[in-house]
Protein backbone atom coordinates (compact mmCIF):
# COMPACT_ATOMS: atom_id res chain seq x y z
CA UNK A 1 0.00 0.00 0.00
CA UNK A 2 2.50 2.18 0.56
CA UNK A 3 4.29 1.84 -2.43
CA UNK A 4 1.32 2.40 -4.27
CA UNK A 5 0.78 6.22 -2.42
CA UNK A 6 4.57 6.95 -2.86
CA UNK A 7 4.08 5.66 -6.67
CA UNK A 8 1.11 7.80 -7.21
CA UNK A 9 3.09 10.28 -5.51
CA UNK A 10 5.31 10.65 -8.21
CA UNK A 11 2.86 10.26 -10.75
CA UNK A 12 1.07 13.30 -9.87
CA UNK A 13 4.33 15.17 -8.97
CA UNK A 14 5.32 14.28 -13.19
CA UNK A 15 1.34 15.87 -13.96
CA UNK A 16 2.27 19.05 -12.18
CA UNK A 17 5.91 19.46 -13.42
CA UNK A 18 4.84 18.76 -17.08
CA UNK A 19 6.82 15.75 -17.32
CA UNK A 20 10.12 17.17 -16.05
CA UNK A 21 11.72 14.32 -14.00
CA UNK A 22 13.81 16.37 -12.34
CA UNK A 23 11.07 18.74 -10.58
CA UNK A 24 9.04 16.19 -10.02
CA UNK A 25 11.84 14.26 -7.84
CA UNK A 26 11.63 17.48 -5.86
CA UNK A 27 7.98 18.09 -6.09
CA UNK A 28 7.94 14.41 -4.87
CA UNK A 29 10.22 14.34 -1.97
CA UNK A 30 9.06 17.76 -0.65
CA UNK A 31 4.97 16.65 -0.20
CA UNK A 32 6.22 13.37 1.25
CA UNK A 33 8.25 15.52 3.60
CA UNK A 34 5.03 17.65 4.52
CA UNK A 35 2.80 14.57 4.69
CA UNK A 36 5.19 12.62 6.84
CA UNK A 37 5.76 15.78 9.32
CA UNK A 38 2.36 16.07 9.77
CA UNK A 39 2.15 12.78 11.04
CA UNK A 40 3.70 13.42 14.83
CA UNK A 41 4.30 9.73 15.59
CA UNK A 42 7.12 9.44 13.15
CA UNK A 43 11.03 8.92 13.93
CA UNK A 44 14.16 10.82 11.60
CA UNK A 45 14.46 6.98 10.96
CA UNK A 46 11.04 6.00 9.69
CA UNK A 47 11.18 9.47 7.59
CA UNK A 48 14.38 9.06 5.77
CA UNK A 49 12.92 5.50 5.02
CA UNK A 50 10.46 7.02 3.24
CA UNK A 51 12.29 8.91 1.39
CA UNK A 52 15.03 6.32 0.53
CA UNK A 53 11.66 3.97 -0.81
CA UNK A 54 10.13 6.90 -2.85
CA UNK A 55 13.67 7.50 -4.61
CA UNK A 56 13.81 3.45 -5.15
CA UNK A 57 10.29 4.47 -6.82
CA UNK A 58 11.46 7.33 -8.67
CA UNK A 59 14.90 5.44 -9.94
CA UNK A 60 12.77 2.34 -11.21
CA UNK A 61 10.19 4.83 -13.31
CA UNK A 62 12.89 6.78 -14.43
Amino acid sequence: MINEFLYNLYQQSLVATAGNQSEARELALIKLTDFLIAQEDLENEQIAQYHAKLLEIIENNS
